[in-house]
């Protein structure tokens, strides 16, 4: 089952058996897209019926992925409620993403996804899915497999939020994006790989989260965007840090300091 969060449709293809297959309109690709979403992704999704697989983009893309700079609070809100409403029909999920905030969607529905016990795979392409040299091809078929595996007591392997991109998949909450012009896009700097893709998913079991089935999912809808990321560096001035202060409405500061911790010492600064 594809469904376009766009235009709020869904499609079954879990009874598919022609293998010449028309583009359906609401992909709006090009024929070249068309075709390599119809190899990639239906004859996939025949094979792995169980994983839902969500596409986003705006009206203007040609993509089926979305130019993701126009994601915000309200798009991770309505994720959570299409895997809600759909969690008890899929083993997994697989979210079709722009890479620019792609991390900062998987970090945020990590938290609002609590006693998440299914696969919730981000991933997307630096090259669209369309040109001859697309990286997307792979990234969707390992995160369908991905998704879809389990242990033999039929439990989930990977049972959290993740990224997977350039046969590397990484928890989402410790994921960040560090190249736009290579296909190692993404990097966990202070958390290992939880599997490597290769002739084999190589998973490391003793780093992925254990989740308890029998915890009903928990999902949060609201998300407080009163919070601000203020990073600090030598010769930042007291009036910068007041004016971030004083923001009206604001509720929490995360400070981003030196090292492990160290901050300026000036009595204006820790007054």
């Amino acid at each position: 089952r594809i469904y376009n969060s766009m235009q709020t449709r869904s499609r079954s293809v879990q009874h598919i058996t022609d293998t010449k297959l028309p583009a359906p309109s609401y992909f709006r690709c090009s024929s070249l897209s068309a075709d390599v979403l119809q190899w990639s992704a239906y004859e996939l999704i025949y094979l792995y019926n169980s994983i839902h697989i969500i596409l986003l983009r705006n009206r203007q893309s040609t993509l089926s992925n979305t130019q993701s700079v126009v994601a915000q609070v309200t798009l991770w809100a309505k994720l959570v409620k299409i895997i809600k409403y759909n969690y008890d029909n899929f083993d997994g999920f697989v979210i079709l993403h722009g890479t620019d905030t792609m991390a900062y969607t998987a970090s945020a529905l990590s938290f609002m996804l609590e006693n998440l016990s299914k696969p919730v795979i981000l991933t997307g392409s630096q090259l669209p899915i369309g040109m001859l040299r697309t990286d997307g091809k792979e990234n969707l078929i390992t995160s369908i497999e991905i998704a879809a595996a389990k242990h033999p007591n039929g439990t989930a392997i990977v049972p959290e939020v993740c990224i997977f991109f350039e046969n590397h998949l990484l928890r989402g909450n410790r994921t960040t994006k560090i190249n736009a012009e290579n296909f190692n896009a993404f990097r966990s700097y202070n958390f290992p790989s939880l599997a490597t893709a290769g002739i084999h998913i190589k998973y490391e079991y003793d780093r992925i989260h254990k989740a308890d089935p029998n915890l009903p999912l928990k999902p949060h809808y609201l998300y407080d965007t009163n919070v601000i990321i203020l990073t600090l560096f030598p010769g930042i001035q007291e009036n910068m840090i007041s004016n971030i202060l004083h923001t009206p409405g604001l509720r929490a500061v995360v400070l981003k300091t030196y090292g492990s911790g160290n901050a300026p010492q000036k009595p204006w600064f820790i007054e």
